[in-house]
């Protein structure tokens, strides 16, 4: 297999495309417009059937404890409010340990897609600097209230330290409507106005214990070490967003070319998980020949982002294509 993967990199070498290190950023972007009153969000109504069609982010993959371990979620708006459903695992109301399950789950929100503001975390170790968010989280949405980093005590200004928790209450404790029937499933209606009208931003729900001395944060790429890394991944809920439907684009600009092969490049031979989910467009759990086919069968495909050109198809690229199908197998 080495051997293999030399060849498949020496060919890309040479049709003179440069290779990505590692995937980070935007993992997935999407945009439910629904009708208002289409969502209803009321205390103690188990139904969720007003959530039927509405497409949900990809789901966690690194389950912690029971108590702690993220499911899906799911964002849609009206004219008006916005809606959040997270969807958790393995809820068990007999067990003692879970019986404030949805008490300390948040939602962290980058408003400003700006990393250099607002929270990035505590990571608890002053040696190492580990596990910061991929994200620096504006707004925290937490049971019936809605926060704001860094306005009130500790000013968002030059030299702040981030790690520190600072947060004002921007809506108060009810003004935020929830429902935890089940409390696996888990729903929240905000006003658009309370967040942002133009509802542009990157996010990461993360969960605690009761105890908080556990944590699961989804997607589980969204906190990294940056002595190893400089970024980690997050999602972003975007009104303006269009699924284009290529397939190939692995990155969601609306075009196939480079960076969709990097995705694919940097998890190659490997699992998913742990492997970056967007790399396996085949959905075979594993990322190899047939996922660099989806890229090089739609090379060029779609509108080149803006200030970028369409990349002629140089011909060590196509005998890539060719000659990676012969000389290079699936796992089995």
């Amino acid at each position: 297999m080495q051997m293999k993967t030399t060849i498949l990199l020496t060919a890309v070498m040479a049709a003179g495309l440069p290779l990505s290190s590692a995937q980070a950023g935007s993992l997935e972007t999407h945009n439910n417009p629904v009708n208002n009153g289409d969502i209803f969000v009321q205390a103690l109504d188990p139904d969720r059937s007003d959530w039927d069609g509405i497409s949900k982010y990809q789901a966690d993959v690194d389950p912690v404890l029971p108590v702690l371990s993220h499911g899906q979620i799911s964002i849609a708006h009206d004219d008006t409010r916005i809606f959040f459903r997270m969807e958790m695992d393995n809820y068990d109301e007999l067990d003692p340990n879970q019986s404030f399950f949805g008490v300390h789950h948040k939602i962290m929100i980058d408003l400003d897609q700006d990393r250099s503001t607002g929270w990035i975390g505590d990571d608890g170790d002053e040696l190492t600097d580990t596990g910061f968010f991929a994200i620096g989280a504006d707004i925290m949405i937490e049971g019936q209230a809605v926060w704001q980093y860094g306005n009130f005590t500790n000013p968002n200004g030059p030299g702040q330290n981030r790690e520190l928790w600072t947060w004002g209450q921007i809506v108060p404790w009810g003004g935020v409507l929830y429902d935890d029937s089940p409390p696996s499933d888990i729903e929240i209606e905000l006003l658009r106005s309370d967040l942002s009208d133009d509802l542009t931003f990157d996010f990461i729900p993360l969960t605690t214990d009761t105890t908080f001395d556990f944590q699961d944060v989804y997607p589980s790429t969204g906190v990294f070490d940056p002595l190893t890394q400089t970024e980690g991944d997050y999602f972003t809920y975007d009104i303006n967003f269009v699924d284009n439907g290529i397939d190939g684009d692995l990155d969601g600009d609306g075009f196939v070319g480079i960076n969709d092969l990097n995705i694919v490049l940097a998890a190659w031979n490997q699992n998913v998980p742990p492997a970056n989910p967007l790399a396996d467009p085949s959905g075979d759990g594993f990322v190899g020949i047939d996922d660099l086919n989806t890229v090089l069968g739609n090379w060029n495909a779609g509108t080149p982002p803006a200030g970028g050109a369409a990349v002629p198809e140089p011909a060590s690229l196509a005998l890539l294509g060719l000659g990676g199908a012969a000389m290079l197998r699936r796992r089995a």
